[in-house]
């Protein structure tokens, strides 16, 4: 059965990366959720996926200049704040796929999933194949998956899983993840012509941002 991977949660209907977000897409009936973890001033685990706020949020600045405390005053569409990653955990049962975006991620990821014992239910990814790779370190029964959105020579062994977007995938590339041991979630999914091709050529989930659709 092939997994729905609700994109920043049900961003389609609300407010990408809030908790009014991720309670939609466990409303829809997804198995995971997909998130972006960035590090504030005072490095906390904030749940955002820019490097700045301007686009998502009423306020101006970068991420990792701000405090929490700053990055919590500011209003997100919806009247929705911007969450820390243990808030986004609090009121999620389902699958996470936490996508880590800067330097200093893995190690306060790692630490939250494991003092929250969700290890089993969580994916780690990123672009960023150096990040995978200290967070193998820490522990390698962690699950990994490798983001890419151009066509890469770069070795898959290792991870868990691939993690294309759509418009790189095709058949031959499943296949050969497949051959590898490796699941293969999609990215950027959001009709239902181009989700059948996936599903037809066996891709193990479909991130979207409008989950309903695909359900």
């Amino acid at each position: 059965m092939i997994k729905i991977i609700g994109h920043r949660g049900a961003s389609g209907y609300a407010p990408e990366n809030t908790l009014l977000s991720f309670q939609k897409a466990i409303e829809f009936g997804c198995d995971a959720i997909e998130l972006d973890v960035r590090l504030s001033k005072d490095d906390k685990l904030v749940v955002i996926h820019d490097r700045r706020v301007d686009r998502t949020t009423n306020g101006k600045g970068s991420v990792s200049k701000m405090t929490l405390a700053e990055i919590k005053l500011l209003d997100c569409d919806k009247n929705q704040k911007v969450p820390i990653l243990q808030e986004v955990i609090d009121i999620c049962d389902i699958n996470l796929q936490i996508e880590l975006k800067v330097e200093g991620t893995p190690f306060p990821v790692y630490n939250t999933i494991i003092k929250n014992n969700i290890l089993s239910r969580t994916l780690v990814i990123s672009f960023d194949a150096g990040l995978l790779e200290e967070i193998k370190n820490l522990d390698p029964n962690i699950k990994t998956g490798f983001l890419f959105r151009r066509r890469t020579r770069k070795a898959w062994k290792g991870y868990n899983s691939i993690c294309p977007e759509s418009s790189i995938v095709n058949k031959e590339m499943v296949d050969k993840a497949h051959g590898l041991g490796m699941e293969v979630y999609v990215y950027n999914v959001d009709d239902k012509a181009l989700a059948e091709y996936l599903i037809d050529w066996g891709v193990d989930g479909i991130g979207t941002d409008y989950p309903d659709l695909l359900k």
